[in-house]
């Protein structure tokens, strides 16, 4: 068995180090200012310590969505069977999510390990997943003793500055500048008991007390020296961190000590208390509704729906535009480049890409949600199955203390849209979250997606197709008939094949009728660039079935890309009898 560990910069190591010692790596981001940087890429410890000292106040914030997603696909490539990930932990970070997500878009097997901790612990746990994987050992054994080392360590930390956890949200302006005037020192503690999220321990008035309530809390744990190691990590504070190993070798002779530096994204105290706590969530929805107080709710779905961020927002929706990469080149969907550009390129011969919207998008949208009041995030955004989006949006929901709910559509384009549009309806006519999300869900059932591609050379690079079948299918002009539903889990698969386009029309109508499409349902023909053939579609299908009309529209630009021009898409659903 292949087994590949992936851990992420809050181990304190670079791209570089993670690398030779044989583990894959995800740098999370640090901003400054308007300057993005890569944590372990292109900024430094001493870089990151600079500014501060320069007064900047940078944050913090998970790996990019695709630095994850294209750290997947290579390792679908070099054929992993099994991916061991020991990332920051989940109490201050959502990278452990994100790569949950990616693991399951791309089908790999994957054993997640919560530190709940960072640094020298997780990268001693990411280090010890991969000697074990070397040996042999299989990843259900890996995995319990991780587990059990984990269970025995702890981490304790004494920030030097109150305001960096004032300016977090942690104190009050007023119990900042008392305490940094009454020289107060937290003892803070990050482990299993916490949840991996950073906890008050206790209040001293000094350093030099606090320091010496560490070793005594250590001393405390009673654990044998010569079985345990310990590691003082310092954010440029050499007098402390020189102190702080005298008093543990005193304390525990023999026992083995290491020196390190705080990584940037640990030394930015703010960020760890960003991250609201679930049980605070829940507990709000419950006292919500025990006031019978309906929660402000924003409805938000993206550009799958294949309409603009401006025809949504007049309607009261918000939306955020999913990405399509050309070259180096990144554009967000219908804003800075339309469905008609996107045809253009790929009739230039461009190959393109699609991703998730930018976290840095649904963070700032989020942002100025929660600033408006909102309180709860309704979500239909292009299904899971083909894209990551419904994950990115509750981490983000989670990191802004709002309420997430949301309805997986299994497909993508005109029923994104109506479902959206139909939970706002019924919200506002006072449904509760549950109804809403069951009367979607019901004309979910009624809905399929089926795909006629023109090239298989588009699913050839996406993966979909060897190429020896790709090339062989175009050679015999075989057509495959994809579909993407409910039944399907969102994702395509493929329904059948036949010869020619002719006939993989023709199937699909008898397989409306089978369905019991009539006059009752919404049907849409949707063309990627090739709009008399999508006319022909419309007129053979009004023809078939007495009653039923047929919207033409373009094929929306993110599903076009891995179909290729030509494509013809059919989608169809019952829309809810709200009588």
């Amino acid at each position: 068995m292949k087994i590949a560990v992936v851990t992420d910069s809050g181990t304190g190591w670079t791209m570089e180090q993670a690398r030779t010692l044989g583990l894959y790596y995800l740098p999370l981001q640090v901003k400054c200012g308007d300057e993005e940087f890569l944590d372990g890429v292109d900024l430094t410890v001493s870089e990151l310590y600079a500014r501060l000292k320069r007064g900047e106040m940078p944050t913090t914030s998970m790996p990019p969505v695709g630095k994850v997603e294209a750290l997947f696909e290579e390792l679908k490539q070099e054929q992993v069977d099994h991916v061991i990930a020991v990332p920051l932990t989940s109490g201050i970070s959502s990278t452990a999510e994100m790569i949950q997500a990616a693991a399951h878009r791309a089908e790999m097997s994957l054993t997640l390990i919560d530190p709940y901790t960072t640094v020298n612990i997780q990268g001693y746990l990411a280090l010890c997943a991969h000697q074990l994987a070397q040996q042999g050992v299989e990843p259900a054994e890996i995995e319990r003793r991780l587990k059990a080392c984990v269970e025995h360590s702890n981490s304790l930390l004494v920030p030097d500055d109150l305001h960096h956890l004032k300016r977090g949200g942690r104190l009050t302006p007023l119990a900042a500048t008392l305490g940094s005037m009454l020289k107060i020192k937290p003892l803070l503690q990050l482990n299993p008991g916490t949840a991996g999220r950073v906890d008050v321990l206790e209040k001293v008035r000094t350093m030099s007390r606090a320091l010496s309530r560490m070793a005594d809390v250590a001393q405390d744990e009673g654990f044998d020296p010569k079985t345990y190691e310990l590691t003082v990590l310092d954010s440029e504070a050499e007098e402390g961190a020189q102190q702080m190993m005298h008093l543990l070798e005193e304390r525990f002779p023999g026992v083995q000590i290491h020196r390190s530096s705080i990584c940037p994204v640990i030394a930015l105290t703010r960020e760890w208390a960003s991250w609201p706590s679930s049980i605070s969530e829940s507990r709000k929805e419950s006292n919500n509704r025990k006031e019978g107080r309906m929660m402000k709710t924003a409805f938000v779905t993206d550009s799958g729906t294949g309409e603009s961020m401006e025809v949504l927002s007049r309607e009261g929706i918000y939306s955020v535009p999913l990405q399509i990469s050309c070259g180096e080149q990144s554009y967000s969907d219908s804003v800075d480049i339309t469905i008609d550009e996107v045809y253009e390129r790929m009739r230039e011969g461009a190959m393109l890409s699609t991703s998730l919207p930018s976290v840095g998008k649904i963070e700032e949208l989020f942002e100025q949600l929660k600033a408006e009041g909102y309180e709860r995030i309704f979500a239909v955004p292009i299904c899971s199955g083909l894209s990551g989006t419904v994950h990115a949006m509750e981490m983000v929901a989670k990191q802004q203390g709002l309420v997430f709910d949301y309805v997986d559509c299994h497909v993508t384009a005109v029923v994104q849209g109506y479902l959206i549009r139909l939970a706002k309806r019924l919200m506002e006519r006072g449904k509760s979250v549950e109804e809403v999300k069951h009367a979607c869900e019901e004309v979910v059932h009624t809905t399929d997606t089926l795909l006629l591609p023109d090239d298989l050379q588009h699913l050839k690079r996406g993966g979909r197709l060897t190429p020896l079948a790709a090339t062989l299918g175009g050679l015999l002009k075989i057509k495959p008939i994809l579909q993407i539903n409910e039944h399907t889990k969102g994702k395509i698969d493929v329904a059948g094949k036949v010869r020619t386009m002719s006939k993989a029309m023709d199937t699909v109508i008898e397989r409306m009728k089978q369905a019991g499409v009539d006059r009752r349902y919404s049907v849409t023909v949707a063309h990627a660039d090739a709009p008399e053939a999508a006319e022909a579609y419309r007129r053979k299908i009004e023809a078939a079935i007495e009653g039923v009309q047929v919207n033409v529209i373009k094929l929306v630009s993110v599903v076009g890309v891995h179909t290729g021009r030509g494509c013809q898409a059919l989608q169809y659903f019952c829309p809810l009898s709200e009588e």
